[in-house]
């Protein structure tokens, strides 16, 4: 993308980008509470969450520059 492309475009890929975020979060909890032992499936998760938070975060960060 550069400074010329439309509003359309731009649209169109954060819609697609919001999409495949959306299906893989899931996907990575689980994997994450399954790579684990029973004991620490709390600290693999809240961990996972964690990281997704400070991901996002410093990704709206980055794009309101």
């Amino acid at each position: 993308m550069t400074m010329e492309t439309g509003l359309v475009p731009l649209i169109l890929s954060l819609i697609v980008t919001g999409l495949g975020m959306g299906a893989i979060f899931p996907v990575v909890g689980t994997v994450a509470m399954s790579a684990v032992d029973p004991l620490n499936r709390g600290v693999a998760t809240s961990s996972s969450q964690f990281f997704r938070s400070i991901g996002e975060r410093s990704g709206s960060a980055c794009s309101a520059v």
